[in-house]
């Protein structure tokens, strides 16, 4: 899975959010809101009565009963919303009817209470109409709070959606990027047998290096590898490397134990490594000389790897897949702007130095 780098307050955003509308938890969550907000009303009405001395007899019994109205309206009015017939949170008609839905909703509790109340607290006919005309008011307020939460919630699968789908791709292109090998290097490796033809030890001892390699190269891996396997695999590479060039390179590998325990993408030496061994014998004298070091920086990684000769510019009308241009591309999928590499040349010597964030062991 392509790593993604979140700061503390989205990671703690986006969990809130993911558990909020988990479908495990919706129904509970629905309910202890609805008995909040209309329990949250009903001691508001408590306490306006108490201040201003209401003369209405049995007022508290009276508000713990609108209360309770208000739950299974507030639940009556979920089961309609809920509906497969009833339009999503974002288009208006939705709205216009949750509003026709309200006034249905209190003209369905004067029917069912307008005996019960008078029981508990007597009420004039005036008074009935202005109590549900501040219910209308606050069953308004209800519904727009539920069609809130649900466009909220709407936008939010929305961005899930996008991000599964923009994970897919990247997931494709990485694994386009890891599969590509440098036709190069097979010929290379292919004209390095032919010149040990005449050395059966030689010919085994290259094409067993290569196929050791190209199975590591072509096997299945994940995004993050530890360093230490690439490193390995280089040694069955820097045989046919050897085989090649003969008595005309000197290489050397220097790597720390911090380093090599790193988290890395697959082949991230490889591709510079090839490049050194190409362009450097273009471009410098014999013998060709490379030096690969690996130091880990505490949160960071610093991998230095440095030829003789001169540096060549990369062709920009070859393809973006190959070499250092493909390299950069992977960086920036898995890191981006918190990886870079840099190039210089200095006292006839090419040096690339990729610098990478380490991510934690698993």
């Amino acid at each position: 899975m392509v790593r993604t780098i979140l700061t503390s307050n989205a990671s703690t955003t986006h969990r809130a959010r993911r558990w909020l509308f988990h479908p495990r938890y919706r129904d509970a969550l629905f309910w202890i809101l609805n008995t909040c907000f209309w329990g949250l009303l009903g001691i508001c009405g408590m306490m306006a009565t108490e201040a201003f001395r209401s003369t209405l007899p049995n007022s508290n019994a009276f508000l713990v009963l609108r209360m309770a109205t208000g739950i299974i309206i507030g639940g009556l009015l979920r089961w309609l919303y809920r509906r497969p017939s009833w339009p999503r949170a974002h288009q208006p008609s939705a709205w216009i009817l949750g509003l026709v839905a309200c006034v249905a909703a209190i003209f369905l509790e004067v029917l069912c209470c307008w005996k019960l109340y008078p029981l508990i607290s007597p009420l004039s006919l005036q008074g009935l109409l202005k109590l549900q005309m501040t219910r209308l008011f606050m069953v308004s307020i209800w519904t727009m709070c539920y069609f809130a939460v649900h466009l909220i919630e709407e936008i939010y699968l929305l961005e899930i959606k996008e991000l599964r789908a923009r994970e897919a791709h990247l997931q494709s292109e990485m694994r386009r990027l890891q599969a590509h090998m440098n036709p190069h290097f097979l010929f290379n490796a292919l004209n390095a047998i032919l010149a040990t033809k005449h050395n059966p030890e030689g010919v085994e001892d290259v094409t067993q290096a290569l196929a050791d390699f190209l199975r590591f190269s072509l096997q299945d891996s994940r995004p993050l590898e530890p360093l230490s396997r690439e490193l390995d695999a280089l040694e069955k590479y820097l045989v046919v490397q050897e085989c090649r060039f003969g008595p005309n390179l000197i290489c050397r590998l220097e790597c720390d134990t911090l380093a090599r325990d790193a988290l890395v993408p697959p082949m991230l030496v490889q591709p510079i490594l090839e490049n050194a061994f190409n362009y450097g014998a273009k471009c410098g004298s014999l013998p060709l000389r490379v030096r690969v070091s690996a130091r880990s920086l505490g949160p960071r990684l610093r991998i230095s790897v440095a030829n003789t000769g001169h540096w060549i510019p990369p062709d920009p009308t070859k393809s973006l897949d190959t070499g250092l241009n493909g390299l950069k591309r992977r960086l920036e999928l898995l890191f981006a702007d918190q990886a870079s590499i840099q190039t210089s040349e200095e006292n006839g010597w090419v040096e690339v130095v990729i610098d990478i964030p380490v991510p934690p062991s698993p």
